[in-house]
This record gives structure tokens, sequence and C-alpha cells, in this order.
């Protein structure tokens, strides 16, 4: 890593993560929309980023055209920030609703937000994430976890879908049964579920309402649920 990359990144840590999230995870929490309403709770939050760190002299284009570059890294990184616990807010809602037991790791803990994974249930170890990046891996590589829910764009969809990808042995636990397809093809394999090969060897696809009906099928035999 560069000297002059892991510079940055201290900046943002101390001067973007360590003041602005536990208040903006704070006011997240207390949305009734999260969904809609975090999009503007984002948007004045890097407001005021922008202003502190050109009150503090890091932001000053005309003598150091560099700091340019700084803050275009700290605020690419907040909005990521920020939509990504969004959406993990807004699962672990909708997970609380669907009445399945979890548990989620604590979003105001530093050390939990960078722990490898966001929740647990029923034994198997999860993440939320906001794209399918987490397939990117060098080829042979297998992905962490024993599922992740995302969103992906289909073509035979309108809107992006909620969908849940699942190692084999996770999903053969609750169910068992898939059709084989492509990624690509992934939007006429659904909503049946799908067994999709990738760099590492195969994962399964699920609609999100499939897997959190298989979840609680799955506790209710286990004798989780009330």
């Amino acid at each position: 890593m560069s000297t002059h990359f892991q510079n940055e990144r201290n900046y943002r840590e101390e001067l973007v993560d360590a003041h602005y999230a536990p208040p903006f995870l704070k006011e997240l929490f207390g949305l009734q929309d999260v969904t809609r309403e975090s999009t503007s709770l984002w948007a004045a939050s890097a407001q005021r980023i922008y202003q502190n760190l050109t009150e503090i002299g890091l932001h000053d284009p005309q003598r150091h055209p560099d700091s340019r570059l700084l803050m275009a890294y700290c605020l690419y990184w907040w909005q990521s920030f920020c939509k990504g616990y969004a959406f993990k807010v807004e699962i672990f809602r909708d997970l609380e609703q669907s009445g399945l037991r979890f548990q989620p790791h604590d979003l105001f803990d530093p050390l939990a937000r960078r722990s490898p994974h966001d929740l647990r249930i029923s034994g198997f170890w999860g993440d939320v994430k906001t794209s399918t990046y987490f397939l990117l891996k060098v080829s042979g590589e297998i992905v962490s976890g024993d599922f992740f829910i995302t969103r992906v764009g289909l073509s035979t969809y309108s809107a992006r879908t909620l969908v849940v990808f699942l190692q084999n042995a996770t999903w053969d636990i609750i169910d068992g049964e898939t059709l084989q397809c492509l990624l690509s093809d992934l939007g006429n394999g659904l909503p049946r579920p799908a067994r999709i090969p990738y760099h590492g060897g195969e994962l399964v696809v699920a609609e999100y309402t499939d897997w959190k009906a298989k979840m609680r099928n799955y506790q209710g035999q286990r004798g989780e649920l009330p």
C-alpha cells in the first residue's frame, strides 16, 4: 500500500468516519422510511464533511490542487458507507418484521463494523451487500460466508431485485432444489432457485422472499421460533 493512499485512508478514518459515522447511524435508525429518506441524510452529512475539510485547510484547490483528490476520495467512500449501511438497516428491519431470529453485528461499534460478517442466523454467517462485487474473486478462490443478501438488475424484471446468494452446502441444508443456469440468464431462472457457476465453484441464487420463507420453516423445525 502506498504512503499516499495510506495517508488518505487515515484522514478518512480520523476526520470523517470517526466523527460522522456515529451521528449518521443514529439518525439512520430514526428514519421511518430508510430507503426514501437516507439519500437526503447522506447529502446533508456530505455537505458538512465538505465544509469541515475546507475549514481546516485540507481542501484548498487554489493553493494545493491535489487536495481535490483527498476530498473526492473522502466523499466517495462516505457515500459508499452511507449507501451500504442504509441497505443493512433496511434488511435488518425487514428480517425483524418477518419474525426471523438473527443476530446482527453492532453497527455502532467500529470494530464490529469491520467484522467479516454482518449477521448470523441459525448458525449461518451472512453479509448484506449493495452489489455483487463479492463474486469478483481470483480464479479458484471461493467466497467467504454462507450467504449474501443483495440486489441485482435483471432484464426480465422492471426494478433491481432482492436476492440471496448462498453456498451450496447452506442451501442444501434449508432446501436443496435448484435449477442450473448462468448468472447472465438468472432472470429467466428466477423465481426458481438457480445454481450458477463462478470462479471458485458454484453458488445458489434464490429470491429474497423465498429464502426468508425457507429460513422461517428451517427455524421452526429447529424450535427457534416462539
